[in-house]
């Protein structure tokens, strides 16, 4: 909030590493700023015929990718378009 006491205050341009190293510091400000723009972290996984391959994660989910039913024109999702192109695909 406007009236928390930081160490970030006063600091001209603040990098992402500089508020993340203040929050681990305990800075009040920085914990809000991390906790209020960070809850998400979005993984990739591939499944292979040895299991699970994370292929990466980020702080920001793909809002603009259509992953559930609700979110495609049709109402019925990207599970039979996944199935046409992957036939070993089952339900």
């Amino acid at each position: 909030s406007c009236d928390t006491a930081s160490v970030m205050r006063g600091i001209g341009e603040l990098t992402a590493k500089d508020v993340l190293d203040a929050a681990k510091a305990g800075d009040p400000l920085a914990m809000e700023a991390v906790e209020s723009s960070m809850r998400y972290l979005g993984w990739a996984v591939c499944i292979t015929q040895d299991g699970p391959v994370i292929v990466e994660g980020n702080d920001y989910p793909g809002y603009d990718f259509w992953q559930q039913p609700e979110h495609t024109p049709d109402r019925i999702g990207l599970w039979p378009t996944y199935q046409k192109l992957i036939p070993e695909l089952r339900t």
